[in-house]
């Protein structure tokens, strides 16, 4: 199984444009679960830090809160 590059690039253009869509929203980052096309990975834009300008990488922490209760729910 070889992963699709130019469905990586569509995806990491993709969340780069929402990222620069949503001036309040810094830093994002969409995982992607696909078996059957090769792809598990994290596609991240933006700032995880305004002020120290930090990048958000793949690794930065984030609060999720309830945000995530219909998601699993509907998962179960």
């Amino acid at each position: 199984c070889r992963p699709d590059a130019a469905l990586e690039t569509r995806l990491q253009r993709l969340v780069d444009s929402l990222a620069a869509s949503r001036a309040d929203v810094p830093g994002l980052g969409v995982h992607v679960e696909a078996p059957s096309r090769c792809l598990s990975r994290t596609f991240v834009a933006g700032l995880a830090d305004t002020a120290a300008r930090r990048r958000f990488t793949a690794n930065t922490p984030v609060r999720t809160a309830s945000n995530t209760k219909s998601y699993v729910a509907a998962a179960v």
